[in-house]
C-alpha cells in the first residue's frame, strides 16, 4: 500500500508508506525540498520501484508539474518538472509504458483557461 501527502516542517511533503498485504508498515520515504510538493497518485513499475505524480510550488510562485521515480525501497532515483512559466501545472497520473517510458497525464491553467496534457516521458 502506498500513499501520500503529510506536513513536515509547515510544507507539505509527499509522503510515500509502503505496507505488506496484512497493512503491517514496511516503509516510509518523504519526497520535496523547499516548498510544498503534493502527490496526486501512484503506480508500482516493472522494475519494482514507484513512478509518482503531482505537483510542486513555493509560496507566490506558480504549481508546476512533477513525477518522481523511486526504487523498490522508496529511495529516488531520479525527478522532473515540467510547465514551468505562465499558469499553473499538475500531473494528475503517470504510468509506465510497454518500452520503459512513462506517459504523464495532467491539466495547465493559464487564466481563465484550462488545457488538459499528455505527455510521453522517458525518464532519467
Amino acid at each position: 500500500m502506498v500513499g501520500v501527502d503529510s506536513y513536515s516542517n509547515a510544507d507539505e511533503k509527499i509522503w510515500l508508506v509502503k505496507t505488506d498485504e496484512n497493512g503491517e508498515f514496511l516503509w516510509e520515504q518523504k519526497y520535496g525540498g523547499m516548498g510544498t510538493a503534493r502527490g496526486e497518485s501512484v503506480q508500482q513499475t516493472s522494475d519494482g520501484g514507484y513512478i509518482i505524480a503531482g505537483f510542486t510550488y513555493k509560496k507566490f510562485i506558480r504549481y508546476k508539474a512533477l513525477i518522481i521515480k523511486t526504487d523498490e525501497n522508496g529511495a529516488q532515483e531520479w525527478s522532473k518538472i515540467f510547465f514551468g512559466g505562465i499558469g499553473n501545472c499538475i500531473a494528475f497520473s503517470a504510468q509506465q509504458t510497454a518500452d520503459g517510458g512513462y506517459i504523464i497525464g495532467g491539466e495547465r491553467n493559464v487564466f481563465l483557461n484550462s488545457n488538459i496534457w499528455l505527455i510521453k516521458y522517458y525518464g532519467g
